[in-house]
């Protein structure tokens, strides 16, 4: 693994356990239970992939989903530094997910929604993957704020942006939490 990667990747999983993202309170109201099975796409550094392989124990399964192949290394490293052997990583498409065959719990999406190229298609395969009382959690920028990275460079998508798409492929809200500052949160389930 390159070194810019290995120092991206811990910028990545330093500013998802900062206070201001909430990750503890966001982790509460997921409510994971042992033996869940989740993939966590966009996983970046894997911050959420550790808490949650550690939450779901062996019984559970977590799916580390990222484009870059660097970043799943990095996730693996982590996973045998903690013990963990409840992770599998997978190389994903820009426009296609790869998902397990097996049914999800949950699929989590943090900041990553505004990468998504066709995402009415993608949401459609991401549906595919959910088990009958699956959920999808999107937590995303949400451009407010007066100037800062993400508005500057397109890094967001406005909330009725994101609930309208979900709507269109078939989801509905099931909670819609506004306790982080500067992203929306909500867990969506199929209608």
């Amino acid at each position: 693994m390159n070194n810019d990667t290995f120092k991206k990747a811990k910028m990545f999983n330093n500013k998802a356990s900062r206070k201001k993202s909430k990750a503890n309170k966001v982790i509460d109201i997921i409510k994971i239970m042992k033996g869940n099975k989740i993939a966590d796409i966009g996983s970046g550094g894997g911050y959420f992939t550790i808490r949650f392989a550690k939450l779901v124990g062996d019984e559970g399964h977590i799916y580390a989903i990222d484009t870059n192949s660097e970043f799943l290394k990095y996730i693996k490293l982590q996973a045998d530094k903690n013990d963990l052997k409840n992770i599998t990583t997978i190389q994903a498409d820009d426009d296609k997910p790869k998902l397990p065959k097996e049914k999800l719990d949950y699929i989590f999406l943090r900041n990553v929604y505004h990468h998504i190229p066709n995402r009415l298609k993608y949401l459609q395969i991401l549906g595919e993957g959910l088990g009958k009382d699956g959920k999808i959690i999107i937590i995303e920028h949400n451009g407010s704020g007066y100037l800062n990275f993400n508005k500057l460079f397109g890094h967001y998508i406005k909330p009725e942006i994101i609930k309208n798409e979900m709507k269109k492929v078939g989801y509905i809200i099931d909670e819609e939490h506004y306790f982080i500052t500067q992203q929306s949160f909500t867990i969506f389930k199929i209608r």
